[in-house]
């Protein structure tokens, strides 16, 4: 997908030099130390039980996972108004509003949603999951 997106990116302009890495001990040490470069490849799954979960990763301009450095006040602001509100609806709210600034100013280029393919034997039952992770304590074998 990488090489793909290079190519896309080149294709209208943008000179792009794609350099695949090696995962444990090249790319999550550079991610980890937020000395990527201007632009690099990485997937995120999501959760299927709260937005506030997903949303955690950009908790604050220096968290760990704000892996780009973005900055938006709009966003970041609304952590402690999510820790004042008293309700489930006031939370609603601002979750909403904050949302809706991810989208108009993103901190990634949302180009890419991979299906998850599974191979399963008819021995076993299995169901996949939205987010991603595979629980084997939910995989029995068959009847």
């Amino acid at each position: 997908m990488a090489l793909a997106i290079g190519q896309y990116l080149d294709d209208i302009g943008v000179k792009t030099n794609v350099e695949l890495m090696e995962w444990a001990s090249v790319y999550v040490p550079m991610l980890s130390k937020h000395d990527m470069g201007p632009m690099f490849f990485l997937g995120s799954g999501g959760s299927t039980w709260s937005a506030l979960y997903d949303m955690a990763d950009l908790s604050a301009v220096d968290a760990g996972t704000n892996y780009t450095e973005w900055k938006n006040p709009d966003w970041f602001s609304g952590w402690a108004e999510i820790a004042a509100a008293k309700t489930e609806e006031e939370r609603r709210v601002v979750i909403d509003r904050m949302l809706e600034v991810f989208y108009n100013d993103p901190p990634w280029l949302m180009l890419y949603f991979q299906p998850d393919f599974y191979g399963v034997s008819n021995r076993v039952t299995f169901e996949p999951r939205r987010d991603e992770k595979v629980y084997l304590f939910d995989t029995a074998l068959a009847q």
